[in-house]
């Protein structure tokens, strides 16, 4: 019985993770200054477009690659270094599946996230009391 559980939420997750589709850099600025956000540009090695979000507490940047593999070895990157942050205690969630990927680490008072959908990668940090606030807006984004 177990393992039928286990096989249907995978299919689940399988079916309803598979279906993401990435937010334009417009659209996420678009998105981005409807919810009060100040929106900047950017310009980072590798990337061809980085717009930034910031609303005075914390800001949640979009990145544009070339391809699918160059959002990859971003998104990788942005994970190692978000993983140096862990401190005891600390809560990770980390999910892959087709062409996206999501990672999440609580660590002491801080949050970060990344995630990734082929050739985009959003990435934020906040204080721990902002997460429910930064998950929203991931959610709202797509991401």
């Amino acid at each position: 019985m177990k393992k039928i559980i286990f096989l249907m939420i995978s299919l689940l997750l399988l079916v309803s993770c598979s279906k993401k589709t990435p937010i334009t850099a417009e659209d996420f600025s678009a998105k981005m200054t409807e919810a009060g956000f100040e929106i900047g540009e950017d310009e980072v090695e590798g990337a061809d477009l980085v717009m930034i979000a910031h609303n005075g507490n914390y800001q949640l940047e979009h990145y544009t690659f070339k391809d699918k593999a160059a959002a990859e070895t971003a998104f990788n990157n942005v994970k190692a270094g978000i993983e140096t942050n862990k401190t005891t205690g600390y809560v990770e969630t980390s999910v892959a599946l087709g062409s996206h990927a999501k990672y999440q680490l609580t660590s002491g008072e801080l949050y970060f996230v990344a995630s990734y959908i082929d050739n985009t990668l959003i990435y934020a940090s906040s204080s721990k009391a902002d997460t429910d606030k930064v998950k929203e807006l991931f959610d709202t984004l797509g991401y």
